[in-house]
């Protein structure tokens, strides 16, 4: 190799591999490091590896239980909605006390007798 550099080959790891490998770190009396050599992996690609592995077996339990996980984002929409509802029914209750309230209350005398009759409507 007459100064050209040797690029390692890049090899492909089925999800299978991968999960046995993460295992394999985890069994008593092993270590990552260990493991990562003798696969000839980076340690920063065996925890990329663990973290993919959590969270897949998360979404699996999920959906094994029955449950679905519900996104954030449907979450937030769920939660602006429910608050439209109440704001729109305080507002509308509050526009009712106001037109009770003014009914009873003495009509200054700068009123005209339009807007008087308006405001006892």
């Amino acid at each position: 190799m007459s100064g050209e550099a040797r690029v390692a080959e890049r090899r492909r790891w089925s999800a299978r591999q991968k999960l046995d490998i993460v295992l394999e770190a985890r069994q008593a009396g092993r270590t990552v490091l260990e493991v990562c050599r003798r696969h000839e992996i980076s340690s920063s690609l065996f925890y990329a590896w663990e973290r993919q592995a959590c969270q897949g077996a998360i979404a699996a339990l999920e959906q094994g239980s029955g449950r679905q996980a519900r996104s954030g984002e449907a979450t937030a929409r769920a939660e602006l909605e429910r608050m439209r509802v109440l704001v729109a029914d305080l507002t509308a209750e509050n526009l009712q006390l106001r037109r009770r309230l003014q009914r009873y209350t003495a009509v200054p005398h700068y009123r005209s007798k339009s807007e008087q009759e308006e405001i006892n409507q």
